[in-house]
């Protein structure tokens, strides 16, 4: 893959750009995390697939966000730094954008915005709007410290995300209906014991996403959280089914073909 530093805006980000065909394929990685983590699925998709992976400011080997732009970042500046990126590199839209956990936020506020840039949509166990918990349940899990942020980047030029303000936006969003995946994590697979009331919270904000999106749901069979590092094979297959629908193709994703993958095929799109 090429790396490519590209300006978006006073300070530059980094891009892994492999060549090939078909619509454009771009990674999206969850809080604080790199380009790399999309690795195992890039290993299991066709090396025909024209793929993008990218740092975000303050991640990797991109810039951090000027001193005055860090304080509150809300998730519509993350993905208008993503769209700058994606056209400064000459990559043309729209794009089948794939996002894990915050990355879905990043790309739900992208969708919003900017609904004609989108052919397709695979998020893999994306957070919830508001990157936490509602209040009741906060004491098992996903606290903050009690300004609505969460924070990545390195920490001497770390940013805060504005979870509050990018949570308003997407409880209000307009989705474009385009052929889009939502995989969910296994039950009973976060890092320490939850009561069940956990998982049915994050079961049902998943399934209102789907029914917004009218996407195919894919719930893992075992797989945790990082569903693109234990069964990358999975995450491959929705991107190729996305893709081949884009494409204008008659894509189905058949329920014995998704349980050797590692996954329970739940609902498929009514159109």
């Amino acid at each position: 893959m090429q790396v490519r530093r590209v300006d978006v805006g006073g300070y530059q980000l980094s891009a892994h750009v492999r060549d090939g065909v078909g619509v454009p394929v771009v990674f999206v990685s969850g809080l604080g995390e790199s380009h790399g983590a999309w690795q195992p699925v890039l290993d299991a998709l066709p090396d025909s697939v024209r793929a993008i992976t990218y740092d975000r400011a303050g991640i990797g080997d991109s810039d951090p966000y000027p001193p005055p732009q860090r304080a509150a970042v809300a998730y519509r500046q993350a993905a208008g730094d993503l769209r700058n990126l994606l056209h400064s590199l000459d990559v043309t839209a729209p794009w089948l954008l794939v996002g894990h956990s915050y990355g879905g936020c990043i790309i739900r506020s992208l969708a919003d915005d900017y609904p004609a840039d989108v052919a397709g949509v695979v998020l893999v166990d994306p957070s919830v709007a508001e990157l936490s918990l509602p209040d009741d349940l906060e004491q098992y899990f996903g606290e903050d410290d009690g300004d609505g942020t969460r924070y990545e980047g390195k920490s001497e030029h770390y940013c805060q995300i504005d979870n509050r303000i990018g949570a308003a936006q997407l409880r209000a969003e307009n989705l474009p209906v385009v052929p889009s995946v939502v995989l969910t994590r296994a039950r009973n697979t976060w890092n320490e014991p939850m009561p069940a009331v956990v998982d049915d919270y994050w079961y049902t904000e998943h399934e209102a996403l789907v029914d917004k999106l009218d996407a195919w749901h894919i719930v893992a069979a075992t797989a945790g959280h990082r569903i693109h590092e234990d069964e990358p094979a999975l995450v491959a297959c929705a991107i190729a089914a996305v893709g081949e629908a884009v494409a204008g193709g008659s894509s189905q994703l058949e329920g014995d073909a998704i349980e050797a993958l590692g996954g329970c095929l739940q609902r498929v799109p009514t159109a």
